[in-house]
């Protein structure tokens, strides 16, 4: 990850970065109960290899290693 960062972000070290930044998308509006994850796969979206995970917030990080059984059996299932 820090070949990643150094080519995106020039002579920045890594341990210089504290910030973080992306789209995290929520898939229940303001007030409403939480929702479960989402995970798309090829046969949701109809793109082969791309794997989208929706929905992702507290219990991610516990549930990051069901999570990427389920990303690599969404790509399993798009047949690489």
């Amino acid at each position: 990850m820090a070949v990643v960062q150094h080519t995106m972000l020039g002579p920045l070290r890594q341990a210089g970065c504290t910030c973080s930044a992306g789209i995290r998308p929520k898939v229940s509006g303001p007030g409403e109960p939480s929702a479960d994850f989402i995970v798309q796969g090829a046969g949701d979206h109809g793109v082969v290899g791309l794997v989208n995970l929706f929905g992702i917030e507290s219990p991610g990080l516990t549930s990051s290693l069901a999570l990427a059984d389920l990303v690599v059996a969404r790509l399993a299932d798009s047949k690489l």
